[in-house]
């Protein structure tokens, strides 16, 4: 069959010609539209749920919702890897799914787990929030970041930023191909109530009373409707909180002076939560991140240059005091990556082709080097069946390919000028050619396809990340060896022609009599030596395996990037603020240096990942930060992670500074790790510290850290409860009241165009941010002389450590 293709083929030459314009066209057409990406996507196997339960420590956040969540989740069968955290005020569990999961089914899979969280919502304390499941946050980054930032004479407006970003943000949304968009160091508005403990505490009132008052006069809610034969009319009660004026005016209580509305005790104005739970930096300004990321079949350079004209229409629209710049663009890396990976294919098949040129002349140079063309359509035609895209595995793979590409067309065209010049007509060689070849050449394709199978099969993310390579060369080795059995035969029956007595070496190729006369005596001494010439065979193996044990040894290599992150932690309690100030100060040491184009933190969480093996698994967390510098190359990146890792450890003592460049593999938190596992958290401390300072001995090691650490201080009211009873009070209204005091009550709700501000009621900054002050603290008393009583009066304050984290899995 195959040799009848190819005779009807050199018999007919439209067809001939129209095959050859089909493959072309079909592989620049699949060229055109295949997605182009920097790196692999992986399927989706990772999620995290987050929940809050504000003002808990790590122990009850273990014990009320993370040991409840997990045992539900435990029953979703297809769950492999369950870790969590529990810190003070927030749980959060990562979850990993089995291998066999893929794109198909991983959606099913989150959807039982969203209905397994909800199942489990009412076994929480009322306070927790609800638990939220984050699939979004799987290995892969985001392609494009924009910073806002205030560059006016005065204090950033952070309100202003914050609804711009949002407005960006649903610009970016709403471009074709996005997936997601995430804002990262975004302000929190809100209407906040000051009120003043004295006068509260004379109206018989707590924080959470005042709230309470709040919510019953925001009238937001219907009040039925007029029902006419004719006409169904909405009511309801005018008086909303819309306004500070508004909520100033609400009545707290009367006296014998009258009325006394809130604003008589209180000051109302509109600001930002303090502490904000997370805060960016662009080049040493506050900031917004947004950051956007592109669906799996989006070709990211016309992605990229629509949001590109985006920005900067949003630019050119805000002015003034804004700045909007362009922080990050992953199609700058992905053009580089692939025009690298592409001029490698190109220098490869350029090689291939001079050296049959040299070989066996131009006429069978052109049609081995027309093997190229051919079988990369059809390779990229198979991608493009297949729903592959184009990045750095899939050309790799090609590369690989090039090699043997061409060698079914070498020894088709060999075989056919052989006959050639035998005498045989163009037909009869090449129906002999591919009747001969046809047996042997599919058993060496075959059996190097079976040895590309193992990476085809593998499971998981890392079959997700390095099969693209094997499906490549499995369909570039079918391409070339249908290709060989079909159009190569005709392209060399019809191009070589038999050779005269004057042949020149640019017709049959070059040849040395002499050359040839010395090889064929070294093979005739070889084979008459097979024992000498097997040990001598096996000279080059033994020195490489020898040579193999001096070579520094590392499984994924690092990326040659421009880029490189820097992870900054700081003591458990550590404030935001400080956290804020400490890497502002390392940012100048950075920039004093070398060559930094641009610098980006996000302090409290996260940063958002540029490098498709970066995770974000860290939320409210105000003593973690971590940044990207962009250095001027990546010399100059690499140069700089050596430089500052002793530097910064040095210059910042109180501080754990990590300096790490990007590198390829799956994502790891640190080269080396080691787990304990017990039931006892003070137990698992102290081991957890013992190996840490035998392993700060080794001078290989820069930093460790332990998951359960030295325990976060925290301040302890120790509470009589006879005291208590005494006054009327119980443990929990005590602990209440506290927690409205220094936290703040939510009370009703303002809306602002498309803004939903929250109304809280609290303490000033000054009363909630001095020990003293809360231990004299106005606890509302029914039984006490003047309705009141100190804290302290019911026990003493006292700073006691408790664990900063406690972690599980499985």
């Amino acid at each position: 069959m195959n040799s009848t293709v190819a005779t009807r083929l050199l018999s007919n030459r439209h067809l001939l010609t129209l095959s050859l314009v089909l493959i072309l066209i079909s592989g620049l057409a699949a060229w055109s539209s295949l997605p182009r990406i920097e790196d692999p996507r992986i399927t989706t196997r990772n999620a995290t749920v987050i929940t809050a339960l504000p003002g808990a420590t790590s122990e009850r956040v273990e014990a009320l919702v993370t040991k409840k969540l997990e045992d539900a989740l435990r029953e979703v069968a297809e769950i492999k890897t369950i870790d969590s955290t529990s810190r003070g005020g927030i749980s959060i569990i990562s979850l990993e799914l089995d291998d066999s999961i893929d794109a198909s089914t991983n959606e099913q899979i989150f959807s039982e787990i969203r209905d397994k969280l909800a199942d489990t919502q009412g076994e929480l304390p009322p306070e927790a929030s609800k638990p939220d499941l984050d699939d979004k946050r799987g290995a892969v980054a985001y392609s494009l970041m924009a910073a806002l930032s205030w560059s006016g004479p005065d204090k950033p407006r952070m309100g202003i930023l914050d609804r711009l970003a949002q407005e960006l943000s649903d610009r970016l949304r709403n471009l074709p191909g996005t997936e997601q968009v995430v804002r990262f160091g975004a302000a929190e508005e809100e209407i906040l109530v000051t009120v003043e403990p004295e006068e509260l505490a004379a109206l018989g009132m707590t924080a959470q009373d005042v709230a309470e008052r709040l919510s019953g006069a925001d009238a937001k809610a219907t009040a039925g409707a007029l029902y006419t034969d004719a006409h169904q009319i909405r009511l309801e009660v005018a008086g909303e909180l819309d306004t500070a004026a508004r909520i100033a005016g609400v009545p707290l209580a009367a006296d014998e002076r009258g009325m006394i509305a809130l604003g008589d005790i209180a000051r109302v104005s509109k600001s930002l939560r303090e502490p904000p739970a997370q805060m960016a930096f662009a080049d040493g300004s506050r900031a917004i991140l947004i950051a956007a990321r592109t669906r799996n079949a989006v070709h990211l350079a016309d992605w990229a240059s629509s949001a590109r004209e985006i920005v900067e229409r949003f630019s050119a629209e805000t002015g003034g005091h804004v700045a909007v710049e362009l922080v990050f663009d992953q199609s700058r890396y992905t053009s580089a990556r692939l025009g690298e990976l592409g001029g490698n294919l190109g220098a490869g098949a350029l090689v291939v082709v001079l050296v049959v040129f040299f070989s066996m002349g131009w006429r069978s140079a052109l049609i081995v080097g027309a093997a190229l063309p051919l079988s990369a359509s059809l390779t990229l035609f198979g991608l493009d069946l297949a729903g592959q895209q184009i990045h750095q595995m899939s050309i790799f793979g090609m590369i690989i390919a090039i090699g043997l590409l061409i060698d079914n067309a070498i020894v088709m065209t060999d075989e056919i000028r052989s006959d050639r010049a035998r005498g045989l007509s163009p037909a009869a060689a090449a129906d002999k050619a591919v009747r001969h070849l046809f047996s042997p050449l599919a058993a060496s394709t075959f059996t190097t396809i079976l040895g590309f199978m193992p990476i085809f099969l593998l499971p998981g993310n890392v079959g997700d990340f390095v099969g693209p390579i094997a499906i490549s060369v499995i369909l570039a080795l079918a391409a070339s060896f249908a290709v060989s059995m079909t159009l190569i035969p005709a392209l060399a029956a019809l191009l070589i022609q038999p050779s005269g007595e004057a042949a020149r070496w640019w017709h049959d190729g070059w040849r040395s009599p002499r050359l040839r006369n010395l090889y064929h005596a070294a093979l005739s001494f070889a084979m008459q030596r097979p024992l000498a010439t097997s040990a001598a065979c096996l000279i080059l193996p033994v020195a490489g395996f020898l040579a193999a044990g001096s070579l520094g040894m590392q499984f994924f290599p690092a990326a040659d990037r421009d880029q490189f992150e820097v992870q900054v932690s700081l003591a458990p309690d550590a404030a935001i603020s400080r956290t804020a100030q400490t890497v502002l100060a390392i940012e100048d040491v950075i920039r004093a240096q070398g060559e930094v184009e641009s610098v980006t933190w996000v302090v409290g969480a996260s940063s958002p990942p540029v490098y498709y093996n970066q995770l974000r698994d860290q939320d409210n967390n105000p003593g973690y930060a971590r940044g990207t510098v962009l250095a001027s190359d990546a010399t100059e990146a690499k140069r700089l992670v050596a430089d500052l890792q002793d530097r910064l450890s040095d210059r910042f003592p109180n501080a754990r500074v990590v300096v790490r460049e990007f590198g390829q593999g799956p994502p790891i938190a640190a080269p080396v790790s080691l787990r304990l596992v017990g039931p006892d958290t003070e137990q698992l401390r102290r081991y957890g510290e013992e190996i840490r300072r035998q392993m700060h001995d080794l001078p290989q090691i820069t930093h460790t850290r332990a998951s359960v650490e030295g325990g976060e201080p925290k301040l302890w009211l120790d509470a009589d409860e006879e005291e208590a009873k005494l006054a009327g009070l119980t443990l929990g209204e005590i602990a209440a009241q506290l927690q409205a005091a220094l936290d703040g009550a939510i009370g009703g709700r303002v809306l602002e165009d498309l803004q939903d501000l929250p109304v809280r009621v609290r303490y000033s900054d000054t009363e909630r941010g001095e020990t003293a002050r809360i231990a004299t603290l106005h606890l509302v008393s029914p039984s006490a002389p003047g309705g009141w009583i100190p804290a302290h009066a019911l026990g003493e304050l006292r700073l006691r450590p408790e664990p900063a984290a406690i972690t599980r899995r499985n």
